[in-house]
Protein backbone atom coordinates (compact mmCIF):
# COMPACT_ATOMS: atom_id res chain seq x y z
CA UNK A 1 0.00 0.00 0.00
CA UNK A 2 2.88 2.42 0.77
CA UNK A 3 4.20 1.83 -2.75
CA UNK A 4 0.88 3.04 -4.18
CA UNK A 5 1.99 6.60 -3.46
CA UNK A 6 -1.43 7.78 -2.32
CA UNK A 7 -3.20 6.48 -5.40
CA UNK A 8 -6.47 4.87 -4.29
CA UNK A 9 -6.74 2.59 -7.33
CA UNK A 10 -3.19 1.27 -6.97
CA UNK A 11 -3.68 0.72 -3.25
CA UNK A 12 -6.98 -1.08 -3.85
CA UNK A 13 -5.35 -3.42 -6.38
CA UNK A 14 -2.40 -4.12 -4.06
CA UNK A 15 -4.62 -5.13 -1.15
CA UNK A 16 -7.12 -7.05 -3.25
CA UNK A 17 -4.33 -9.04 -4.92
CA UNK A 18 -3.29 -10.26 -1.49
CA UNK A 19 -6.86 -11.30 -0.76
CA UNK A 20 -7.04 -13.15 -4.07
CA UNK A 21 -3.90 -15.12 -3.18
CA UNK A 22 -5.58 -16.40 -0.04
CA UNK A 23 -8.07 -18.47 -2.03
CA UNK A 24 -11.79 -18.88 -1.48
CA UNK A 25 -14.38 -21.64 -1.03
CA UNK A 26 -17.68 -20.73 -2.69
CA UNK A 27 -20.49 -21.85 -0.39
CA UNK A 28 -24.05 -20.80 -1.17
CA UNK A 29 -25.58 -21.90 2.13
CA UNK A 30 -24.80 -18.76 4.11
CA UNK A 31 -27.11 -16.15 2.56
CA UNK A 32 -29.67 -16.46 5.35
CA UNK A 33 -27.04 -16.00 8.08
CA UNK A 34 -25.96 -12.61 9.49
CA UNK A 35 -22.88 -10.96 8.01
CA UNK A 36 -19.62 -12.45 9.31
CA UNK A 37 -16.97 -10.32 10.96
CA UNK A 38 -13.53 -9.66 9.48
CA UNK A 39 -11.75 -12.24 11.66
CA UNK A 40 -14.07 -15.07 10.66
CA UNK A 41 -13.87 -14.20 6.96
CA UNK A 42 -10.07 -13.99 7.05
CA UNK A 43 -9.87 -17.40 8.71
CA UNK A 44 -12.66 -19.29 6.94
CA UNK A 45 -12.63 -17.64 3.48
CA UNK A 46 -15.98 -19.08 2.58
CA UNK A 47 -19.33 -17.72 1.38
CA UNK A 48 -20.80 -16.04 -1.68
CA UNK A 49 -20.49 -12.61 -3.28
CA UNK A 50 -21.76 -10.93 -0.11
CA UNK A 51 -18.81 -12.33 1.84
CA UNK A 52 -16.36 -11.50 -0.97
CA UNK A 53 -17.49 -7.88 -0.84
CA UNK A 54 -17.50 -7.76 2.97
CA UNK A 55 -13.94 -9.05 3.29
CA UNK A 56 -12.62 -6.62 0.69
CA UNK A 57 -14.40 -3.76 2.44
CA UNK A 58 -12.96 -4.68 5.84
CA UNK A 59 -9.43 -5.03 4.49
CA UNK A 60 -9.42 -1.92 2.29
CA UNK A 61 -11.05 0.41 4.78
CA UNK A 62 -8.59 -0.72 7.45
CA UNK A 63 -5.77 0.84 5.40
CA UNK A 64 -7.70 3.95 4.41
CA UNK A 65 -8.89 2.96 0.92
CA UNK A 66 -12.45 4.29 0.38
CA UNK A 67 -14.68 1.46 -0.81
CA UNK A 68 -18.37 0.66 -0.51
CA UNK A 69 -20.66 -2.25 -1.39
CA UNK A 70 -23.18 -1.98 -4.22
CA UNK A 71 -25.87 -4.55 -4.94
CA UNK A 72 -28.75 -5.49 -7.16
CA UNK A 73 -31.46 -7.24 -5.12
CA UNK A 74 -32.52 -9.57 -7.94
CA UNK A 75 -31.16 -10.26 -11.41
CA UNK A 76 -33.97 -9.78 -13.97
CA UNK A 77 -32.94 -12.77 -16.10
CA UNK A 78 -32.17 -15.54 -13.57
CA UNK A 79 -32.32 -16.42 -9.88
CA UNK A 80 -30.56 -14.51 -7.06
CA UNK A 81 -29.09 -11.04 -6.78
CA UNK A 82 -25.50 -9.85 -6.52
CA UNK A 83 -23.17 -7.81 -4.30
CA UNK A 84 -19.89 -6.20 -5.35
CA UNK A 85 -17.46 -3.47 -4.32
CA UNK A 86 -17.01 0.05 -5.59
CA UNK A 87 -13.91 2.23 -5.18
CA UNK A 88 -14.10 6.00 -4.72
CA UNK A 89 -11.15 7.63 -6.48
CA UNK A 90 -9.41 10.91 -5.68
CA UNK A 91 -11.32 12.54 -8.55
CA UNK A 92 -14.66 11.57 -7.03
CA UNK A 93 -15.30 8.80 -9.57
CA UNK A 94 -16.53 5.35 -8.65
CA UNK A 95 -15.02 2.18 -10.10
CA UNK A 96 -16.79 -1.15 -9.49
CA UNK A 97 -14.85 -4.36 -8.79
CA UNK A 98 -15.37 -7.71 -7.07
CA UNK A 99 -13.28 -8.12 -3.95
CA UNK A 100 -11.23 -11.35 -3.75
CA UNK A 101 -11.95 -11.94 -7.45
CA UNK A 102 -11.40 -8.98 -9.81
CA UNK A 103 -9.69 -5.59 -9.55
CA UNK A 104 -10.94 -2.12 -10.53
CA UNK A 105 -10.98 -1.88 -14.32
CA UNK A 106 -11.31 -5.64 -14.87
CA UNK A 107 -14.36 -7.29 -16.39
CA UNK A 108 -16.94 -8.71 -14.02
CA UNK A 109 -20.77 -8.81 -14.24
CA UNK A 110 -21.34 -5.08 -14.43
CA UNK A 111 -22.55 -5.30 -18.04
CA UNK A 112 -25.22 -7.84 -17.15
CA UNK A 113 -28.77 -6.54 -17.40
CA UNK A 114 -29.95 -4.92 -14.14
CA UNK A 115 -33.32 -3.58 -13.05
CA UNK A 116 -31.97 -1.59 -10.07
CA UNK A 117 -28.59 -0.91 -8.45
CA UNK A 118 -28.16 0.26 -4.87
CA UNK A 119 -25.28 1.28 -2.58
CA UNK A 120 -25.08 0.39 1.09
CA UNK A 121 -24.52 3.36 3.40
CA UNK A 122 -23.63 3.80 7.07
CA UNK A 123 -26.06 6.69 7.51
CA UNK A 124 -29.80 6.23 7.76
CA UNK A 125 -31.46 7.58 4.60
CA UNK A 126 -34.47 9.81 5.49
CA UNK A 127 -36.08 9.17 2.08
CA UNK A 128 -35.90 5.37 2.42
CA UNK A 129 -39.17 3.44 2.62
CA UNK A 130 -38.30 2.24 6.12
CA UNK A 131 -38.23 5.85 7.33
CA UNK A 132 -41.06 7.09 5.10
CA UNK A 133 -43.50 4.33 6.02
CA UNK A 134 -42.62 4.47 9.71
CA UNK A 135 -42.21 1.94 12.48
CA UNK A 136 -44.44 -1.11 12.24
CA UNK A 137 -45.32 -0.59 8.59
CA UNK A 138 -45.96 -3.74 6.57
CA UNK A 139 -43.33 -3.57 3.83
CA UNK A 140 -41.09 -6.16 2.07
CA UNK A 141 -37.92 -7.19 3.93
CA UNK A 142 -35.59 -5.46 1.45
CA UNK A 143 -37.01 -2.05 2.28
CA UNK A 144 -36.91 -2.50 6.07
CA UNK A 145 -33.24 -1.52 5.76
CA UNK A 146 -32.98 2.31 5.74
CA UNK A 147 -29.28 2.34 4.88
CA UNK A 148 -28.93 2.27 1.10
CA UNK A 149 -29.26 4.67 -1.82
CA UNK A 150 -30.15 4.30 -5.50
CA UNK A 151 -27.09 4.34 -7.81
CA UNK A 152 -28.78 2.98 -10.96
CA UNK A 153 -27.56 6.01 -12.94
CA UNK A 154 -23.97 4.81 -12.49
CA UNK A 155 -24.62 1.45 -14.16
CA UNK A 156 -27.29 1.51 -16.86
CA UNK A 157 -29.72 3.55 -18.91
CA UNK A 158 -33.02 3.89 -17.09
CA UNK A 159 -36.50 5.38 -17.24
CA UNK A 160 -39.15 6.55 -14.77
CA UNK A 161 -42.28 4.41 -15.18
CA UNK A 162 -45.77 5.62 -14.27
CA UNK A 163 -48.38 2.92 -13.58
CA UNK A 164 -52.12 3.35 -12.77
CA UNK A 165 -53.19 1.75 -9.47
CA UNK A 166 -56.71 3.09 -8.83
CA UNK A 167 -58.06 -0.04 -7.14
CA UNK A 168 -55.44 0.02 -4.37
CA UNK A 169 -55.07 3.70 -3.56
CA UNK A 170 -57.23 3.84 -0.44
CA UNK A 171 -55.89 0.83 1.45
CA UNK A 172 -52.24 0.73 0.34
CA UNK A 173 -50.07 3.86 0.26
CA UNK A 174 -47.18 2.13 -1.53
CA UNK A 175 -46.76 -0.07 -4.59
CA UNK A 176 -43.81 -2.17 -5.78
CA UNK A 177 -42.26 -3.09 -9.10
CA UNK A 178 -41.03 -6.69 -9.35
CA UNK A 179 -38.89 -8.96 -11.49
CA UNK A 180 -39.09 -12.75 -11.80
CA UNK A 181 -36.59 -15.00 -9.98
CA UNK A 182 -37.43 -18.34 -11.72
CA UNK A 183 -40.12 -19.15 -9.14
CA UNK A 184 -41.88 -15.98 -8.06
CA UNK A 185 -41.92 -12.20 -8.37
CA UNK A 186 -39.46 -10.19 -6.26
CA UNK A 187 -39.95 -6.48 -5.41
CA UNK A 188 -36.91 -4.40 -6.37
CA UNK A 189 -38.24 -0.83 -6.03
CA UNK A 190 -41.16 1.06 -4.51
CA UNK A 191 -43.24 4.15 -5.13
CA UNK A 192 -45.93 6.11 -3.31
CA UNK A 193 -49.44 5.88 -4.72
CA UNK A 194 -50.77 9.34 -5.46
CA UNK A 195 -53.96 10.26 -7.32
CA UNK A 196 -54.43 6.78 -8.70
CA UNK A 197 -50.92 6.25 -10.02
CA UNK A 198 -47.42 5.41 -8.86
CA UNK A 199 -44.04 6.43 -10.31
CA UNK A 200 -41.13 4.00 -10.19
CA UNK A 201 -37.87 5.87 -10.75
CA UNK A 202 -34.76 4.81 -12.67
CA UNK A 203 -35.93 1.43 -13.98
CA UNK A 204 -33.66 -0.64 -16.22
CA UNK A 205 -34.60 -1.24 -19.87
CA UNK A 206 -35.27 -4.45 -21.82
CA UNK A 207 -36.77 -6.21 -18.80
CA UNK A 208 -40.21 -7.65 -17.97
CA UNK A 209 -41.80 -6.27 -14.80
CA UNK A 210 -44.92 -6.86 -12.69
CA UNK A 211 -46.44 -4.36 -10.26
CA UNK A 212 -47.85 -5.31 -6.86
CA UNK A 213 -48.97 -4.14 -3.45
CA UNK A 214 -47.82 -5.77 -0.20
CA UNK A 215 -49.97 -6.88 2.75
CA UNK A 216 -49.74 -9.28 5.70
CA UNK A 217 -50.34 -12.05 3.15
CA UNK A 218 -47.43 -11.01 0.94
CA UNK A 219 -47.38 -9.65 -2.60
CA UNK A 220 -50.58 -9.13 -4.60
CA UNK A 221 -50.07 -8.23 -8.24
CA UNK A 222 -52.17 -5.74 -10.16
CA UNK A 223 -52.23 -5.25 -13.90
CA UNK A 224 -50.56 -7.45 -16.46
CA UNK A 225 -46.77 -7.77 -16.71
CA UNK A 226 -45.09 -5.32 -19.06
CA UNK A 227 -41.88 -5.13 -21.01
CA UNK A 228 -39.89 -1.93 -20.61
CA UNK A 229 -38.32 -1.96 -24.06
CA UNK A 230 -34.75 -1.10 -24.99
CA UNK A 231 -36.04 2.38 -25.86
CA UNK A 232 -37.70 2.78 -22.45
CA UNK A 233 -41.29 2.31 -23.65
CA UNK A 234 -43.89 0.37 -21.65
CA UNK A 235 -45.34 -2.56 -23.61
CA UNK A 236 -48.03 -4.48 -21.71
CA UNK A 237 -48.22 -8.24 -22.19
CA UNK A 238 -52.00 -8.61 -22.36
CA UNK A 239 -53.33 -12.07 -23.27
CA UNK A 240 -55.42 -11.87 -26.42
CA UNK A 241 -58.26 -14.36 -26.03
CA UNK A 242 -59.50 -13.77 -29.58
CA UNK A 243 -56.17 -14.20 -31.40
CA UNK A 244 -55.02 -17.66 -30.36
CA UNK A 245 -51.95 -19.49 -31.58
CA UNK A 246 -50.12 -22.79 -31.74
CA UNK A 247 -46.87 -22.85 -29.77
CA UNK A 248 -43.96 -25.25 -30.26
CA UNK A 249 -41.66 -25.28 -27.24
CA UNK A 250 -38.20 -26.84 -27.01
CA UNK A 251 -36.97 -25.63 -23.59
CA UNK A 252 -38.12 -24.31 -20.23
CA UNK A 253 -35.08 -22.09 -19.55
CA UNK A 254 -32.73 -19.98 -21.69
CA UNK A 255 -29.24 -21.14 -22.56
CA UNK A 256 -27.13 -19.41 -19.88
CA UNK A 257 -24.80 -21.66 -17.92
CA UNK A 258 -23.74 -23.89 -20.85
CA UNK A 259 -23.38 -21.30 -23.60
CA UNK A 260 -19.60 -21.36 -23.25
CA UNK A 261 -19.64 -25.11 -23.89
CA UNK A 262 -21.66 -24.58 -27.07
CA UNK A 263 -19.10 -22.01 -28.20
CA UNK A 264 -16.38 -24.61 -27.61
CA UNK A 265 -17.77 -26.77 -30.42
CA UNK A 266 -17.36 -24.18 -33.17
CA UNK A 267 -14.66 -25.53 -35.47
CA UNK A 268 -15.20 -29.14 -34.42
CA UNK A 269 -15.28 -31.70 -37.23
CA UNK A 270 -16.70 -35.14 -38.01
CA UNK A 271 -14.39 -37.45 -39.95
CA UNK A 272 -14.32 -40.85 -41.54
CA UNK A 273 -11.17 -42.96 -42.12
CA UNK A 274 -9.89 -46.45 -42.88
CA UNK A 275 -6.77 -46.13 -40.77
CA UNK A 276 -7.12 -46.18 -37.00
CA UNK A 277 -4.75 -43.21 -36.74
CA UNK A 278 -7.03 -41.21 -39.10
CA UNK A 279 -4.13 -40.21 -41.33
CA UNK A 280 -6.38 -40.86 -44.32
CA UNK A 281 -9.35 -39.04 -42.80
CA UNK A 282 -12.10 -37.50 -44.94
CA UNK A 283 -14.07 -34.54 -43.68
CA UNK A 284 -17.77 -35.29 -43.27
CA UNK A 285 -19.00 -32.10 -41.56
CA UNK A 286 -17.69 -29.01 -39.75
CA UNK A 287 -19.53 -27.10 -37.02
CA UNK A 288 -19.11 -23.54 -38.29
CA UNK A 289 -21.85 -21.77 -36.30
CA UNK A 290 -22.99 -21.86 -32.68
CA UNK A 291 -24.82 -25.19 -32.31
CA UNK A 292 -28.23 -25.50 -30.72
CA UNK A 293 -28.43 -27.12 -27.30
CA UNK A 294 -30.57 -30.07 -28.44
CA UNK A 295 -30.19 -32.92 -31.00
CA UNK A 296 -28.99 -31.79 -34.40
CA UNK A 297 -29.00 -33.87 -37.57
CA UNK A 298 -26.56 -33.42 -40.46
CA UNK A 299 -27.03 -35.28 -43.75
CA UNK A 300 -23.76 -36.60 -45.21
CA UNK A 301 -23.17 -36.81 -48.95
CA UNK A 302 -19.86 -38.69 -49.23
CA UNK A 303 -19.65 -41.82 -51.39
CA UNK A 304 -16.70 -43.44 -49.60
CA UNK A 305 -17.08 -46.10 -46.94
CA UNK A 306 -15.22 -45.94 -43.62
CA UNK A 307 -14.34 -48.32 -40.85
CA UNK A 308 -13.48 -45.55 -38.39
CA UNK A 309 -15.54 -42.43 -37.62
CA UNK A 310 -15.06 -39.73 -35.04
CA UNK A 311 -15.77 -36.26 -33.73
CA UNK A 312 -12.60 -34.19 -33.33
CA UNK A 313 -13.03 -31.13 -31.14
CA UNK A 314 -11.23 -27.81 -31.74
CA UNK A 315 -8.61 -26.21 -29.51
CA UNK A 316 -9.38 -25.48 -25.86
CA UNK A 317 -12.56 -27.55 -25.79
CA UNK A 318 -11.58 -30.83 -24.06
CA UNK A 319 -13.59 -32.79 -26.62
CA UNK A 320 -16.88 -31.77 -24.99
CA UNK A 321 -19.92 -33.48 -26.51
CA UNK A 322 -22.96 -35.07 -24.86
CA UNK A 323 -24.14 -37.50 -27.55
CA UNK A 324 -22.71 -38.64 -30.88
CA UNK A 325 -24.39 -40.91 -33.46
CA UNK A 326 -23.40 -42.09 -36.95
CA UNK A 327 -25.94 -43.71 -39.31
CA UNK A 328 -25.39 -46.09 -42.23
CA UNK A 329 -27.18 -46.42 -45.54
CA UNK A 330 -29.40 -49.33 -44.54
CA UNK A 331 -30.93 -48.00 -41.31
CA UNK A 332 -31.90 -44.38 -40.70
CA UNK A 333 -33.41 -45.06 -37.27
CA UNK A 334 -30.75 -46.95 -35.34
CA UNK A 335 -27.19 -45.56 -35.12
CA UNK A 336 -24.18 -47.65 -36.03
CA UNK A 337 -22.39 -49.44 -33.22
CA UNK A 338 -18.82 -50.57 -32.65
CA UNK A 339 -15.87 -50.25 -30.32
CA UNK A 340 -15.69 -46.78 -28.78
CA UNK A 341 -12.37 -45.04 -29.37
CA UNK A 342 -10.96 -41.76 -28.11
CA UNK A 343 -8.74 -39.87 -25.71
CA UNK A 344 -8.72 -40.45 -21.95
CA UNK A 345 -11.03 -38.49 -19.68
CA UNK A 346 -10.09 -35.61 -17.42
CA UNK A 347 -12.00 -37.18 -14.51
CA UNK A 348 -14.18 -40.20 -13.68
CA UNK A 349 -17.71 -39.91 -14.99
CA UNK A 350 -16.66 -38.14 -18.20
CA UNK A 351 -15.12 -41.01 -20.17
CA UNK A 352 -15.43 -41.36 -23.94
CA UNK A 353 -18.29 -43.83 -23.43
CA UNK A 354 -20.41 -40.97 -22.08
CA UNK A 355 -20.60 -39.57 -25.61
CA UNK A 356 -22.55 -42.64 -26.74
CA UNK A 357 -24.51 -43.79 -23.70
CA UNK A 358 -27.88 -42.44 -24.88
CA UNK A 359 -28.03 -40.01 -21.96
CA UNK A 360 -27.96 -36.35 -23.01
CA UNK A 361 -27.19 -35.29 -19.44
CA UNK A 362 -23.76 -36.94 -19.38
CA UNK A 363 -20.84 -35.80 -21.53
CA UNK A 364 -17.32 -36.55 -22.65
CA UNK A 365 -14.63 -34.35 -21.09
CA UNK A 366 -11.14 -35.19 -22.32
CA UNK A 367 -7.87 -34.79 -20.46
CA UNK A 368 -6.36 -32.96 -23.43
CA UNK A 369 -7.69 -29.47 -24.12
CA UNK A 370 -6.74 -29.34 -27.82
CA UNK A 371 -8.12 -31.55 -30.62
CA UNK A 372 -9.41 -34.30 -28.34
CA UNK A 373 -11.57 -36.85 -30.12
CA UNK A 374 -14.09 -39.64 -29.65
CA UNK A 375 -15.36 -42.10 -32.23
CA UNK A 376 -16.06 -45.68 -33.30
CA UNK A 377 -14.37 -48.68 -34.85
CA UNK A 378 -17.31 -50.00 -36.88
CA UNK A 379 -15.59 -53.33 -37.54
CA UNK A 380 -16.15 -53.04 -41.31
CA UNK A 381 -16.43 -50.30 -43.87
CA UNK A 382 -19.75 -48.45 -43.83
CA UNK A 383 -21.18 -45.57 -45.82
CA UNK A 384 -22.18 -42.71 -43.51
CA UNK A 385 -25.45 -41.02 -44.48
CA UNK A 386 -26.30 -39.06 -41.35
CA UNK A 387 -24.76 -37.71 -38.14
CA UNK A 388 -26.68 -36.70 -35.03
CA UNK A 389 -25.13 -35.00 -32.03
CA UNK A 390 -25.99 -33.11 -28.85
CA UNK A 391 -23.70 -30.52 -27.24
CA UNK A 392 -23.20 -30.44 -23.49
CA UNK A 393 -26.49 -29.14 -22.12
CA UNK A 394 -28.19 -28.15 -18.86
CA UNK A 395 -31.09 -30.64 -18.90
CA UNK A 396 -33.60 -27.88 -19.62
CA UNK A 397 -34.56 -29.22 -23.05
CA UNK A 398 -37.92 -30.92 -23.41
CA UNK A 399 -37.37 -34.48 -22.16
CA UNK A 400 -39.40 -37.44 -23.40
CA UNK A 401 -41.60 -38.79 -20.60
CA UNK A 402 -41.49 -35.65 -18.45
CA UNK A 403 -44.71 -34.01 -17.25
CA UNK A 404 -45.12 -30.35 -18.33
CA UNK A 405 -47.72 -27.62 -17.87
CA UNK A 406 -47.87 -24.34 -19.80
CA UNK A 407 -49.20 -21.17 -18.14
CA UNK A 408 -49.95 -17.62 -19.25
CA UNK A 409 -50.30 -14.62 -16.94
CA UNK A 410 -53.65 -12.88 -16.54
CA UNK A 411 -54.00 -9.72 -14.41
CA UNK A 412 -57.14 -10.96 -12.66
CA UNK A 413 -56.19 -14.62 -12.16
CA UNK A 414 -52.40 -14.72 -12.07
CA UNK A 415 -50.88 -17.78 -13.74
CA UNK A 416 -53.54 -19.59 -15.80
CA UNK A 417 -53.03 -23.14 -17.10
CA UNK A 418 -53.19 -23.72 -20.86
CA UNK A 419 -52.66 -27.49 -20.82
CA UNK A 420 -50.66 -30.24 -19.13
CA UNK A 421 -48.87 -32.83 -21.28
CA UNK A 422 -46.42 -35.72 -21.08
CA UNK A 423 -43.69 -35.12 -23.67
CA UNK A 424 -43.45 -37.82 -26.35
CA UNK A 425 -40.78 -36.03 -28.40
CA UNK A 426 -38.15 -33.32 -27.96
CA UNK A 427 -40.80 -30.67 -28.66
CA UNK A 428 -44.08 -29.77 -26.97
CA UNK A 429 -46.92 -28.44 -29.13
CA UNK A 430 -49.71 -26.49 -27.45
CA UNK A 431 -52.79 -25.39 -29.38
CA UNK A 432 -55.35 -22.65 -28.79
CA UNK A 433 -52.98 -20.52 -26.66
CA UNK A 434 -53.90 -16.84 -26.06
CA UNK A 435 -51.36 -14.68 -27.90
CA UNK A 436 -49.49 -11.62 -26.68
CA UNK A 437 -49.08 -12.82 -23.09
CA UNK A 438 -46.24 -13.75 -20.75
CA UNK A 439 -45.71 -17.52 -20.44
CA UNK A 440 -44.09 -20.05 -18.12
CA UNK A 441 -43.46 -23.76 -18.72
CA UNK A 442 -43.34 -25.92 -15.58
CA UNK A 443 -41.79 -29.39 -15.37
CA UNK A 444 -43.39 -31.54 -12.66
CA UNK A 445 -40.93 -34.40 -13.17
CA UNK A 446 -37.60 -32.78 -12.39
CA UNK A 447 -35.49 -29.66 -12.39
CA UNK A 448 -35.69 -26.24 -10.77
CA UNK A 449 -34.78 -23.80 -13.56
CA UNK A 450 -37.83 -22.27 -15.25
CA UNK A 451 -38.05 -18.88 -16.93
CA UNK A 452 -40.73 -16.50 -18.21
CA UNK A 453 -40.93 -15.95 -21.97
CA UNK A 454 -42.94 -14.38 -24.75
CA UNK A 455 -43.60 -16.07 -28.07
CA UNK A 456 -42.76 -14.19 -31.25
CA UNK A 457 -42.33 -15.40 -34.83
CA UNK A 458 -42.71 -19.01 -33.65
CA UNK A 459 -39.85 -18.67 -31.14
CA UNK A 460 -39.53 -18.46 -27.37
CA UNK A 461 -38.11 -15.08 -26.28
CA UNK A 462 -36.72 -15.32 -22.77
CA UNK A 463 -36.99 -12.63 -20.11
Amino acid sequence: VREAGGNATAACIAVNNQLIKGGWLWTDGVEMLPHFGAKILLEKRTGVCREYADLATYALRSVGVPVAIDFTPQWPFRSSGHNWNVLLTEEGKTIPFMGVETNPGESHQFNDKMAKAYRNTYAIQPQSLAMTAGKGAIIPDLFKNPRFIDVSDEYFENTDVIVPVNAYEKKNPYAYICVFNNKTWVPIHWGKIEKGKVTFTKIGHDIVYLTAIYTEDGLHSFGNPFLLTKEGKVQYLNPDMEQRQQMTLTRKYPVLTVKWRLERMIGGSFQGANRIDFRDSVLLHVIDTLPEVFYQTKAIDVDQKFRYVRYQAPQDSHGNIAELEFYGENDSIHPLTGKILGDKAISPGHEKEKAMDGNTNTFYDAYWADYAWVGLDLGSRQKITKIRFVPVNDDNNIAIGDDYELFYFDEAKGWVSVAREIADSFELVFNDVPSGALYLLHNYTKGVEERIFTYENNKQIWW
